[in-house]
This record gives structure tokens, C-alpha cells and sequence, in this order.
């Protein structure tokens, strides 16, 4: 499996070119743009496409740009946006093409000191979505050993095989000219893949794009509790196969933990918890994407995994009301977290022990085990110091979330019987 470059990416850079060179009507560039900041950009939360829609432009073929791209008109009268694509994606026809190419998309970024300022304020900027996109396009590129850029170069022939019917009926003399070359170009073109070449389809996906799909699977189950479909984890699966990276198998891991956790399944979910931390800790190189979704920021190092797998280690148990599990869990976390100065975990683990005793204020081994804790860790049992220490900490760090969460427990503290006023101020 390629690290970055696929075929995807080099539509996407074609499509960059045809925005950078005026191609494409005023009316649709804003669109087109749109398109290409979604597909180059990391995932938010506030994402329109969903899971399924970027796995399809990672691994389908080139199609996929159809249904976008179609709908768009361009310069040219009765051809389609998508036409003009095809007719630009089609002329990297080999590995001299596809060099020259690459040495062209880089020429459209503004160049670090340019000698006439009026050239390089027409080009795109290097500091720009756009530009690190293309500079690192080129760079990958470059980096590419002789193999991997003829693979890359048949993975790219497989990818835009089924659009050859369209892009020759629109140009039939450039599809003469491609028959009679004997290149790599026209052995997928009649649609028909040898098994090499479906082999080689397998290249249409990067590492890169495997772990922004893992990242976003698991922030979604996590956040939003949207479990991932069969079909979409079985591609991530057979992805993850190829990959011989340490993040990639912790992250399938901790995706297994939450389906498991979601599913019910304790046994399960708590040996995907001890396996996601396991790889993390071997790897150390890790980018934590779950334990960033619980407490906010993770370092790199060993000790600040082990304390944030404790921090998850209890709040698993305490979903399944293994109370006895959850205190020692937590308490190790309050003081790994103390030992390793780390305010973020130390505040979060705080305030999870608080929300725990207001939760389950009736359940007596919760609250006897719980009200303990509070007693080793110097805190007390009195509701109302924790949550005065816990909002100075929030505003002196200025984490806006903890203050957030510490004001909602004081909320439903309030709501056990004091005045309505502090009811009201609380939340």
C-alpha cells in the first residue's frame, strides 16, 4: 500500500490545474473548490460527506468524480466539466507524462522568492490548503523509487480504465493515438483488468487515507454513536492488512473497542482496550486520535498513554458497573497523572469522579467505593470544594470544556434542592 500518492490524488491535482489555469466558468469554481478542500482537508465533524462517500473516492475508480463534476458546465460549448477531466487525465499516458505533469502542477505554486510579484500573485500560494497539497504531492513523488512509480502508474491506468468508452467517443483521434502506443496506457483500456491489474487496484488507497477513515470512524462512534457498516469496516480491514504501521493496527483496535462497547460486550471491549494501548505503547509514534476524543490532548510518550488507558480503563468499567474495577482504575489514573504533571488528564479524571458520585448517588457499592477514592485523593467528600477547585483550574488553563462539564455537574448538584437562582446561574 502507497504511503500518499494514489490516483485519487492525481485527479485531484489534475483538477487543481484545470482551477488554477481559468478552465473552469465563474459559476463553478466556488463549487469546484468546495469539492477539493473536502478531499484534501482533514475530516471535521462538521463534515457533509459522509464515511461511505470518502471511502468511494479513495477506492472506486475515477467515475466517482462523475456524479460531481457532470453536473458542472465548462468553457468549452456542450462539453461538461467532467469532459474536460477526462481529456486532461487521459494525456498522462506514461511515466514521462506523468513527470512532465507533476513539474507543471508544481509550477502553479507561487515560488518562495519570486522575481515579479505580478506572476506570483496569480499563482496559488504556498502557505495555502491548496499549495501544501501540491508541494506535498510533488515531494511524495519525487521520494518514489523506480517500482513503486511504474506501480503507481498502472494503478493510475486501472483507476481511469472505466471511463475510456466516454473520454473516446468525445476525442476519437487522441484514443487512436493512445491504441497505437505501446505503454502501459492501453493495456486496461477495453475495460477488461487482468488479475495484475486488479492487483494493482488494491494501490488506489493510501496509507494516509486509511487512517483519516479509521480517525473519523472512531470519532463518529465516539462522539455521535454511529456505528460503522459492515461493508466500510471490512474495507478497513482489508486495508489495515497492508499496512505495517503500529498507529493503523492500534487504531483498528480501539474501533473494535467501541463496537464492542456499544454492542455490550465487556470482555471483548476490554481486550480491544488493552490492545490499543499495547500497539500505542510500542509504537509511541501513535497520533492517539481515540484518547484525544476523551481528554483533549495527548503527548507522546509512554507514561502519558499509560495514564490515559487507565482513564479509559475506568469509565469502561464504570459503564458496566464494575465499581471496585472503576475506583482502582481511576485512582492509579488521579495519580499517574499527578506523578507526570499533567493538569488535562488530572482535571478530566476529577471531574469524571465527580460526575460519578452525583450520578450514582443511591447505588451503594458506587457510592461507598467512590466517596473512598475522594478521601485517598485529599478531595473529601464535599461536592461543592470539588467543583470550586475544578472552575478555578478550568479558567486559569482556559479549558472551556472542563469549565462547561463542571458547570453542568454543579447544575445537577443545584437541582437536589437548593434555590432556583443558583439553579439558573450554574447552568
Amino acid at each position: 500500500m502507497p504511503r500518499y500518492l494514489t490516483p485519487t490524488k492525481i485527479c485531484l491535482l489534475v483538477l487543481v490545474e484545470l482551477y488554477a489555469s481559468d478552465e473552469i466558468p465563474a459559476t463553478a469554481r466556488l463549487d469546484v473548490l468546495s469539492f477539493i478542500a473536502s478531499h484534501i482537508n482533514p475530516p471535521s465533524e462538521y463534515d457533509q460527506f459522509s464515511l461511505e462517500d470518502r471511502a468511494q473516492v479513495s477506492s472506486n475508480d475515477i467515475t466517482s468524480f462523475s456524479s460531481i463534476l457532470s453536473q458542472w458546465p465548462s468553457k468549452i460549448p456542450g462539453r461538461s466539466l467532467y469532459d474536460r477531466f477526462l481529456n486532461d487525465a487521459w494525456t498522462l499516458h506514461d511515466l514521462d507524462a506523468l513527470h512532465v505533469f507533476f513539474e507543471r502542477v508544481n509550477n502553479v505554486v507561487a515560488p518562495e522568492h519570486p522575481e515579479r510579484p505580478e506572476v506570483a500573485a496569480k499563482s496559488i500560494s504556498r502557505a495555502s490548503p491548496l499549495g501544501q497539497f501540491i508541494r506535498r504531492c510533488c515531494v511524495e513523488f519525487t521520494r518514489l523509487q523506480f517500482s513503486d512509480s511504474q506501480a503507481l502508474c498502472a494503478a493510475l491506468a486501472t483507476y481511469r480504465a472505466p471511463s475510456y468508452q466516454k473520454w473516446a467517443t468525445r476525442n476519437p483521434d487522441a484514443a487512436r493515438n493512445l491504441q497505437d502506443q505501446p505503454s502501459w496506457a492501453t493495456a486496461p483500456s477495453q475495460g477488461e483488468l487482468s488479475q495484475d491489474q486488479q492487483t494493482e487496484s488494491l494501490l488506489h488507497t493510501s496509507a494516509d487515507d486509511t487512517g483519516t477513515l479509521l480517525s473519523l470512524s472512531i470519532h463518529q462512534l465516539q462522539k455521535l454513536g454511529t456505528r460503522v457498516s459492515p461493508s466500510l469496516k471490512r474495507q478497513l480491514s482489508t486495508w489495515i492488512s497492508d499496512i505495517y504501521d503500529s498507529s493503523a493496527q492500534s487504531l483498528q483496535h480501539f474501533l473494535h473497542f467501541f463496537e464492542c462497547w456499544r454492542a455490550g460486550q465487556y470482555e471483548g471491549a476490554l481486550e480491544n482496550l488493552h490492545r490499543y494501548f499495547d500497539y500505542s505503547l510500542v509504537g509511541r509514534g501513535a497520533d492517539g486520535a481515540g484518547a484525544r476524543g476523551a481528554e483533549g490532548a495527548v503527548g507522546g510518550g509512554m507514561e502519558t498513554y499509560y495514564q490515559y488507558a487507565l482513564l479509559h480503563l475506568s469509565v469502561l468499567h464504570a459503564d458496566f458497573e464494575r465499581w471496585g474495577e472503576c475506583v482502582d482504575a481511576l485512582g492509579e489514573c488521579i495519580g499517574t497523572a499527578r506523578e507526570n504533571n499533567d493538569p488535562t488528564c488530572l482535571n478530566f479524571a476529577l471531574s469524571y469522579l465527580l460526575y460519578l458520585r452525583q450520578a450514582h448517588p443511591n447505588t451503594e457499592n458506587a457510592a461507598t467505593s467512590l466517596s473512598t477514592l475522594s478521601r485517598l485523593i485529599g478531595g473529601g467528600t464535599n461536592d461543592q470544594d470539588e467543583i470550586a477547585f475544578l472552575k478555578t483550574k478550568a479558567r486559569d488553563g482556559r479549558n472551556w470544556a472542563l469549565l462547561s462539564q463542571t458547570l453542568l455537574e454543579e447544575g445537577r448538584g443545584e437541582m437536589g434542592g437548593v434555590s432556583l437562582p443558583s439553579l439558573v446561574r450554574g447552568f
